[in-house]
């Protein structure tokens, strides 16, 4: 049986996921990077992407996160992220909108009356809980 480590991921309002992991990937400033038990101490920032957890019996849960920080101590992962959400809470729809918006933002931009970096992340978020919610083969929930 794989060695298991603690994980813990928290928002500001609530706490997404605690329990004991086999292993984790996340996405980092760098690109995507993984977690085994008794890994070394580790501070990383996350940016909006696919955080996969797996347990001991080898189920696979998925995250799509806004971005954050990544600690490692103690054969325990803290993570700190901005927002989270599993795909089936993801409104696909309203993530394609804001797609399409930041976009337009973009193709617009002249210097003037634009937040480039606000723009950017507005798309590096939606085309990442669109890909997450492709990828898992969810529908996502719908717009009331």
């Amino acid at each position: 049986m794989a060695k298991t480590f603690r994980t813990k991921i928290l928002s500001a309002d609530r706490m997404l996921f605690e329990g004991e992991t086999t292993s984790l990937i996340a996405h980092g400033r760098d690109g995507y990077f993984g977690i085994l038990a008794d890994h070394a101490p580790l501070i990383a920032s996350l940016v909006p992407g696919k955080l996969v957890l797996r347990d001991a019996g080898g189920n696979e849960q998925c995250f799509c996160m806004s971005g954050g920080l990544l600690e490692v101590a103690h054969n325990e992962v803290k993570i700190l992220v901005d927002s989270a959400e599993c795909p089936e809470e993801i409104d696909y729809e309203r993530a394609c909108k804001a797609e399409e918006r930041a976009r337009e933002r973009l193709s617009g931009f002249h210097g003037e009356g634009i937040d480039l970096e606000r723009a950017w992340s507005a798309l590096t978020r939606a085309l990442a809980r669109k890909k997450i919610v492709e990828e898992q083969g969810h529908s996502g929930k719908r717009s009331s």
